[in-house]
């Protein structure tokens, strides 16, 4: 399962960041969406922006309010169950799944924030920025 020396992404111009891969499902309707999740160090949980809840059919400001302190101040969000599937970025086999459960979806986020709780708590990220590329690997 190992990634290694995969391509960091420019986001928004100005920094690189480690993105793999993921299917989004909604459990109560089995919608899912294949897109891609940042490998978040800073974030304590993982977060689907209330856009993608909206795609995937949740009723997004019906779910439980949830005030979270991020890199830019309070972000409002709005929990709701989904699982989330990892997948290796060059076969595309998943590698991580975290089962159906609440996850925040906060408003405005640009995209799929996959935090250390549940996720990147069991993995070693190495971040080779002169070179452009990281490395995941599990632990134990």
């Amino acid at each position: 399962m190992p990634i290694r020396d995969e391509a960091l992404r420019k986001v928004s111009g100005l920094y690189y960041h480690a993105f793999v891969p993921i299917t989004i499902t909604n459990p109560a309707n089995d919608k899912f969406i294949h897109t891609y999740g940042m490998l978040d160090t800073g974030a304590s949980c993982c977060n689907i922006p209330a856009a993608m809840a909206r795609r995937l059919g949740h009723n997004v400001e019906k779910g439980k309010e949830n005030i979270t302190l991020g890199a830019g101040g309070d972000t409002v969000g709005y929990l709701h169950t989904a699982k989330i599937e990892m997948m290796h970025p060059t076969t595309f086999k998943c590698f991580h799944t975290i089962s159906a459960c609440l996850i925040d979806c906060p408003v405005g986020l640009p995209h799929v924030l996959l935090g250390v709780s549940a996720f990147m708590a069991d993995y070693k990220l190495i971040m080779d920025y002169p070179k452009g590329k990281f490395s995941l690997m599990k632990e134990g």
